[in-house]
């Protein structure tokens, strides 16, 4: 059995060296691992958490009320009629993060979503991008969640009522009323 390798070997370089000319160049293919680009992500814009779902970073802000805003913080963010956004957040008593589907918001230029009856709580986060159908996917080990959005609505005051008494000669009450004026006749 010892003798069969370097047996094999003697074979091997004589039948490299047959026909073989001097002057011929040997091309070899030698093959290499495929090299890793590391991409840097951008810091916070809006005192979120960045996360890099493959090449595209998203920034997630969560809110205590349940609020979950995201923005695409490429240099050149693809059309949001091409991406799907969910984002799974961590939430109290949940040992696994809660899903958020994410709807585009043209006003506001973000991504939004809401989770409701729970509390999002600090801890990991999943991103997952569809960007044209492929699945992006990132993860960070924390989460910041900023303090409870609160809406205020105020609506303007209701407009004040004019009265008017007018003495009719003959003893009739009548009413009349048309924007905010009420005319009685007596």
């Amino acid at each position: 059995m010892s003798l069969k390798l370097p047996t094999a070997a003697l074979v091997a370089t004589l039948l490299l060296g047959c026909g073989a000319d001097d002057e011929e160049d040997l091309t070899v293919a030698v093959e290499s691992e495929p090299g890793t680009v590391s991409i840097e992500a951008p810091p916070p814009a809006h005192e979120g958490t960045v996360v890099m779902a493959d090449d595209v970073p998203v920034e997630v802000v969560t809110h205590e009320s349940g609020e979950v805003y995201a923005y695409v913080r490429a240099e050149e963010p693809p059309a949001p009629d091409r991406l799907g956004l969910t984002v799974s957040v961590p939430v109290r008593g949940r040992a696994s993060g809660r899903p958020v589907r994410m709807v585009w918001n043209e006003r506001d230029l973000r991504w939004e979503g809401r989770v409701r009856r729970v509390e999002i709580v600090p801890g990991p986060v999943e991103v997952v991008v569809q960007l044209d159908g492929e699945p992006l996917r990132g993860h960070a080990d924390i989460i910041v969640v900023a303090p409870a959005v609160h809406v205020t609505v105020e609506r303007p005051a209701a407009r004040p009522r004019t009265v008017i008494e007018v003495v009719e000669p003959r003893g009739k009450v009548k009413h009349r009323r048309r924007g905010g004026v009420e005319v009685r006749f007596r």
